[in-house]
């Protein structure tokens, strides 16, 4: 059994003195008597006591309940566990899912092996390198689509329906404009020009 206080401000207590004097004393003589907790690894059970006297100590000697050691455990993905020694979570899933290494996989669907460029805890999700040129199916150039975008041909069709690069175009309304490409290509492409028709009240439309 451990009791845990301070003898001093035990003894100067006026009606806790006559109690405790002769205990403390008694311990004292025994050598039971000590500046903090006495603590042990449970991993390394062999290792001299440490005492912990203030709250910090706990983190300071026990960072995880174990000692100073590093874990030598190698994670799952292959980087080794980045903790000091930890009585608990031994089988590693905590740590697995925190490991702070750069991530060794290669995003899913990434047929070009792009590295990952997050943290090995994190998901990689879509790959977002860069690549280009990709030949898009309305004649221009891809030079700045993501590998996740133009991933397919299928991919690469979706993307050409957002392609941005500036054509004339000649409206139904009569306008002939500079537009994006996928708006000149669409069901119903929305002219940018002004409609500069007179309006009833004798000013200039600027509807587009």
């Amino acid at each position: 059994m451990f009791l845990i206080g301070n003898s001093a401000t035990l003894l100067r207590s006026r009606q806790g003195n006559p109690v405790w004097q002769p205990i403390l004393d008694e311990l004292s003589s025994a050598g039971r008597v000590m500046k903090g907790l006495p603590t042990t690894c449970q991993l390394h059970p062999n290792d001299e006591p440490v005492l912990l006297c203030v709250p910090d100590d706990f983190r300071h000697h026990r960072p995880n309940g174990g000692c100073h050691r590093q874990c030598a455990y190698r994670l799952s993905c292959g980087h080794a566990c980045p903790l000091k020694c930890h009585p608990t979570d031994r089988d590693h899933k905590i740590a697995q899912g925190n490991c702070c290494e750069p991530c060794k996989r290669f995003p899913p669907e990434c047929k070009r092996l792009h590295p990952c460029t997050k943290l090995c805890k994190d998901s990689c999700g879509p790959c977002k390198a860069i690549v280009g040129p990709v030949p898009l199916m309305c004649g221009h150039q891809a030079n700045t689509a993501t590998c996740h975008e133009v991933r397919s041909q299928a991919a690469i069709d979706q993307f050409s329906l957002k392609c941005s690069e500036r054509v004339m175009h000649k409206f139904n309304c009569g306008h002939e404009e500079s537009t994006t490409c996928a708006n000149s290509r669409s069901s119903d492409p929305k002219c940018p020009a002004s409609c500069g028709a007179i309006a009833a009240c004798g000013h200039l439309c600027d509807n587009r």
